[in-house]
């Protein structure tokens, strides 16, 4: 499989503040996402074709 190259949506490497988190069960609550820090009114860029919204 080749490499791909990848961007961090907020400036390079930013600190993880929350994990990806799976839940006990496949319905269940957790955290499916990974929080990344940056500074107040630090744009945020989609890493791949598609649209940033929060």
């Amino acid at each position: 499989m080749p490499a791909v190259g990848r961007n961090w949506p907020v400036g390079a490497r930013p600190p993880v503040l929350r994990g990806w988190e799976p839940p006990a069960t496949p319905y269940g609550p957790g955290h499916r996402g990974v929080d990344l820090g940056a500074p107040p009114g630090t744009p945020v860029r989609a890493v791949a074709a598609g649209r940033v919204s929060f």
